[in-house]
């Protein structure tokens, strides 16, 4: 049985890269939050699942080093 759940992710948040050169404040709350199980996933976190957040382009702001894409 699915049980919808409270968004734990607000306005406000901060976080940034592993390596700290980027950095991030979430201005909304993200469009959608998930775990994927695929393997693809699975290889890049080095666990049985993998996080994801779509963000609307406006609703996140960056600082810190040049972004990649």
């Amino acid at each position: 049985m699915h049980v919808a759940r409270r968004m734990l992710i607000e306005p406000g948040q901060k976080g940034g890269c592993q390596c700290g050169a980027i950095r991030y404040r979430l201005l909304r709350a993200p469009v959608a939050l998930y775990a994927c199980h695929c393997k693809d996933c699975q290889k890049q976190s080095s666990s049985a699942f993998g996080l994801s957040m779509w963000m609307e382009r406006d609703a996140i702001e960056f600082s810190g080093g040049e972004l990649a894409r």
